[in-house]
C-alpha cells in the first residue's frame, strides 16, 4: 500500500445497508427486501476511502472488537487499498449501523456504540500512530464524528489536539462534527484547535449551544472558537465557506442536481475528503491556511459536486455488484455560482453540470 498522506481518527463500523424500507413490518411478521449489502462505514473510514479514490492515500486509526465483524471490517477496508491501524478490544464488540433506505433514497440509521467509540487520548501516543504523524509524507490529520468518540474526555481531547499541533507543526488538522447532537457544547475546546471544521447547521448549532442562528452568525461562532476555516454543509443546496481572512459567508449553490439516495450515509465525509485532498496538494500548512478566500470557495465547489457524483456512482456499483472505480477526473463536476451573501430561496441561475 502507498505511504499515507492523511491520518484519519474516529468512527469505524460496518454499515448494513438495506432497501427499500418504507416502515418496519408489523410485530411477528417478516418482509422481503430487494437489496442488502455490508459495507465499511463510519466517518473516519468513509473519508479515508474517498481519499484513496482521489489518489490521496490515508490510514484509518480506530478500534474494532475481537470478533468476526471486526475481522471482516478490517479486510474490507484494506481490500479497498486503505491502510488501517486498529486497537482490538477484548471487551467491546465492533460497531455496526443498520442503514435502511426509503424508496426515494432517504436513509434511517440504527447504530451501536462499540469499540471505536471508546478510544481515549492514549491512542495518540502509541508508537505506530506517532510514526504515522512524524512521517514526512503525512500532511494532514482528520477527526471524523468527534461527538461520538465517548472515550475522548473533552478536555483531554482538546489538550491532545493542542499538543499534536505544537509537536507536528507541519500538519493541518480537520474535524467533522457528528449527526448525534446530544453531546452539544462539550467539544468546543477541541474543535477550536482544528484548522478546518466541517458540519451541518444542526451540528454547528448544537456545538455552539444556541438555537436557530443565521448562517452568518453560525459561521462566525465556529471561527470564534479558533478554527481557521468552516465548511457549512447545506445538502443539495450546496455549502457555505467561512474563513479567517473572509468571515462573511461564501455560498456555493447547486441547482438541477440528479443524484439518487442523496441522504445516504457518507456524502459529508466524501465532501471532507475532497477538501483535504486539495489541502494536501498545497506546499505546506501555512500555504493552505493562508490560501485566498476564493480558493476555499473553489475547493468547496469541487467538494459539493464530487460528493454527489461519488454517492451516485457508489450506489450504481453496489447494485451492479462491481467495485467502485477510482475517480479519474476525466469527468469533473463544476458549479456555476459562488455568492458572498447569506443563502436565500431565490431561484438564481446556478447549476451543476459535467464539464
Amino acid at each position: 500500500m502507498e505511504t499515507p498522506k492523511v491520518v484519519t481518527f474516529g468512527r469505524t463500523l460496518m454499515d448494513i445497508v438495506i432497501k427499500p424500507l418504507v416502515e418496519l413490518p408489523p410485530k411477528h411478521r417478516a418482509e422481503e427486501i430487494s437489496f442488502a449489502k455490508n459495507v465499511p462505514g463510519g466517518s473516519a473510514v468513509n473519508t479515508a476511502i474517498a481519499l484513496h479514490q482521489l489518489h490521496c492515500p490515508a490510514v484509518v486509526v480506530s478500534a474494532i472488537g475481537k470478533d468476526v465483524l471486526g475481522s471482516a471490517l478490517r479486510d474490507e477496508i484494506e481490500g479497498l487499498g486503505v491502510r488501517t491501524h486498529f486497537v482490538v478490544s477484548e471487551g467491546k464488540q465492533t460497531s455496526f449501523c443498520l442503514v435502511a433506505l426509503d424508496p426515494d433514497g432517504g436513509a434511517r440509521y440504527l447504530y451501536t456504540v462499540g469499540a471505536d467509540c471508546l478510544l481515549d487520548s492514549t491512542i495518540f501516543c502509541q508508537e505506530k500512530v506517532v510514526k504515522f504523524l512524524k512521517a514526512p509524507s503525512t500532511k494532514h490529520v482528520h477527526f471524523g464524528g468527534v461527538n461520538l468518540l465517548h472515550g475522548l474526555e473533552p478536555q483531554a481531547f482538546a489538550d491532545s489536539v493542542k499538543k499534536m499541533k505544537s509537536t507536528y507543526p507541519h500538519l493541518t488538522i480537520s474535524m467533522d462534527l457528528s449527526k448525534v447532537l446530544v453531546y452539544g457544547t462539550a467539544n468546543q475546546a477541541a474543535v477550536g484547535k482544528a484548522d478546518v471544521v466541517f458540519g451541518t447547521q444542526d451540528e454547528a448549532a448544537a456545538l455552539i449551544g444556541e438555537g436557530k442562528l443565521s448562517l452568518q452568525r453560525l459561521g462566525a461562532s465556529i471561527l470564534d472558537l479558533g478554527a481557521r476555516v468552516f465548511f457549512l454543509k447545506l445538502g443539495n443546496m450546496g455549502s457555505a465557506v467561512f474563513s479567517h481572512n473572509r468571515p462573511e459567508a461564501q455560498i456555493i449553490q447547486t441547482r438541477n442536481v440528479s443524484a439518487t439516495a442523496n441522504n445516504l450515509n457518507g456524502p459529508g465525509d466524501v465532501y471532507a475528503a475532497s477538501i483535504i485532498r486539495n489541502i494536501c496538494q498545497c506546499g505546506g500548512r501555512d500555504d493552505a491556511m493562508n490560501a485566498p478566500p476564493e480558493r476555499w470557495a473553489e475547493w468547496g465547489q469541487e467538494a459539493t459536486s464530487y460528493a454527489l457524483d461519488y454517492i451516485t456512482r457508489k450506489l450504481v456499483s453496489w447494485e451492479a455488484a462491481n467495485p467502485l472505480k477510482p475517480y479519474t477526473g476525466a469527468e469533473r463536476w463544476t458549479t456555476t455560482t459562488v455568492r458572498s451573501k447569506i443563502f436565500d430561496n431565490d431561484e438564481g441561475n446556478s447549476s451543476i453540470r459535467k464539464g
